[in-house]
């Protein structure tokens, strides 16, 4: 069990964060220009607004059960930001609207934006849960509080400081947190590192029964295959249509800023993914077993690590990276919630404020309670939330861009078969012996598929939507050179592009 001053660089980020959401409270900061952010600070804040510690506790603890074969979800990273900066950005961002979900409304209608905006908070509601175990499980280890009681801890402190400023505190502030998780990971793996990487490879190929870079396809384990096209799905998906990503790369004051500041995000996304594998291939070396495989960090790091500050820095790293992506998708479900399921209020901007607050403390209060129940895997069980919520929603947002022919009604239907099938699929999988199983990561594929397949089928069968009647900034760019190929289309098509922002601008306010 570590002591206090083992753990006074986690106790000072704890402190600091505390003290700084108190100051945003009461010290309101100007309002900015909706795009005015720079590159570097919005490719930080990228970085810091996914990578959890579902990914920094959950990661090294599954290569020291199945191997680095999850590592090669590295090569997908490059594949994803290409999909999202030159096929989704370029609609979204010259849309100007923050809210991924306005556009499911001009594209389809008001019932589609209500539909894709329970699910996102729905989603979010689960996957945040999910965050808050991760830092819980770890604070257990090292102090020897309990879980739940850690989990309600970690789970206050991360509510208190989004309500009373987290989600005042801006892209700057996440970019921190990004640093300073990045630096409690590299500490940690330099400083478990004594031996060559060599030494280490071995000594952890001779503690891996399967082969430690590749497996077979099993439901029970990751594959090359799932990981390429499962994850490239997924991270497509989570930063196309997430709207915790959306609005951090449409804050760049440029088309151009924002594409970069996705590619340029992709190298900081491998770079943590290499640290990860580097210190699961030192857990699985020194042959770290643990009955809940979350647990193994942490017993690593009691086993392992003894100077000072080393364990503080690595949890502080932790922290924040679970206060950057508590803070900021709280702060997006808050949105996404109050924009499109609640009621509109004429309040003045102080009391939207609270309300805003009460809500975010309200959610995170939700959050924390179902963090405590949960019990599986937190890397899985975030990959399988993601996988069937987010992806469905990338599914309607490719109709949207790609097939202008496709009917609303049909989207309803695949939508509505989709996801209740999927989660249908995953509790059965759970608890029925010998039921065909699907490997987590192919979950984003299929409902992504379904939704596609489903909604032309639906759209054939009820009749497809006339291209013409749509508003042409709502379709992608190569879908608008076909379309302008034919004469039927052409006339209107030009007609829609001379007047397409006036129309649009009006419909988003």
């Amino acid at each position: 069990m570590c002591g206090f001053r083992q753990l006074s660089n986690f106790y000072g980020e704890a402190a600091t964060t505390i003290l700084y959401s108190i100051y945003q409270c009461f010290h309101p900061i100007s309002k900015q220009n909706e795009r005015s952010m720079n590159i570097l600070p919005v490719t930080l804040s990228l970085i810091a607004s996914f990578l959890s510690a579902n990914t920094i506790v959950g990661l090294p603890a599954t290569i020291t059960k199945e191997g680095l074969t999850f590592g090669w979800i590295i090569f997908t990273f490059p594949i994803s930001m290409f999909l999202v900066s030159y096929f989704f950005v370029p609609v979204t961002y010259n849309l100007k609207v923050v809210d991924v979900f306005v556009y499911l409304e001009l594209r389809f209608s008001h019932v589609m934006q209500k539909v894709g905006a329970f699910m996102f908070c729905t989603l979010q509601v689960i996957y945040l849960s999910i965050v808050l175990r991760g830092p819980g499980i770890i604070f257990e280890e090292l102090s020897g509080f309990p879980e739940e009681e850690s989990i309600v801890l970690v789970g206050v402190v991360c509510s208190l400081y989004t309500a009373l400023g987290g989600m005042k505190a801006g892209i700057y502030i996440e970019a921190f947190q990004s640093i300073t998780m990045f630096l409690g990971l590299l500490v940690v793996v330099i400083t478990t590192y004594s031996t060559n990487s060599t030494d280490v490879l071995q000594a952890a190929m001779a503690n891996q029964n399967e082969t430690l870079f590749f497996q077979t396809e099993d439901s029970s384990k990751y594959s090359i295959q799932s990981v390429l096209i499962g994850a490239t799905v997924l991270y497509t998906a989570i930063y196309a249509v997430n709207q915790s990503q959306v609005q951090r790369y449409a804050a760049c004051t440029s088309l151009k800023k924002a594409q970069i500041s996705l590619w340029l995000t992709s190298p900081g996304l491998i770079i943590v993914i290499i640290l990860c594998c580097l210190f699961g291939l030192q857990m699985l070396a020194h042959n770290i077993e643990s009955e809940d495989m979350d647990k193994a960090v942490g017993k690593f790091l009691m086993e392992r690590i003894d100077m000072d500050g080393v364990v503080g820095l690595f949890v502080a790293g932790i922290f924040s990276a679970t206060m950057s992506s508590f803070s900021c998708g709280l702060s997006a479900t808050n949105k996404v919630f109050s924009k499109n399921l609640l009621p509109k209020f004429n309040f003045g901007h102080r009391k939207t404020e609270i309300v805003h607050s009460v809500i975010a403390f309200l959610i995170g209060s939700l959050c924390t309670g179902i963090a405590t129940l949960l019990s599986q895997g937190i890397l899985r069980a975030s990959l399988f939330i993601y996988g069937s919520l987010c992806c469905p929603i990338l599914g309607v947002v490719i109709l949207g861009i790609f097939f202008p022919w496709t009917n609303k009604n049909a989207v309803y239907l695949a939508i509505g078969i989709t996801v209740p099938f999927i989660i249908t699929y995953y509790i059965i999988q759970q608890n029925v012996e010998n039921w065909p199983a699907i490997n987590i990561l192919w979950y984003g594929p299929i409902t992504v598929t379904m939704v596609i397949i489903i909604s032309i089928l639906g759209s054939k069968a009820m009749g497809f939507q006339d291209p013409s009647t749509i508003s042409c900034n709502l379709l992608s760019p190569f879908i608008l050179k076909i379309l302008n190929k034919s004469p039927k289309y052409q006339k209107n098509i030009s007609q829609e592009q001379a007047r397409m922002w006036n129309d649009d601008k009006e419909s988003t306010v």
